[in-house]
């Protein structure tokens, strides 16, 4: 599931359903890690490091 296909579920759900809240908290954990990618990702575009460092990308299905 994509982050936007964990947004479009939970809001086929009511909020207090079992299903919804554990949408949200892997909605939560998707959001960190790519804002966490995102600031691993800064800083190798601000240094210079003497090495070649190429970046991958990669999607893993939840």
């Amino acid at each position: 599931m994509t982050l936007e296909g964990l947004i479009s579920a939970q809001d086929r759900l009511s909020p207090g359903q079992h299903a919804h809240i554990l949408l949200a908290a892997k909605q939560a954990s998707v959001e960190a890690g790519i804002g966490g990618e995102d600031r691993v990702a800064e800083i190798f575009r601000k240094h210079s490091f003497p090495f070649e460092h190429p970046i991958f990308h990669v999607y893993l299905p939840l």
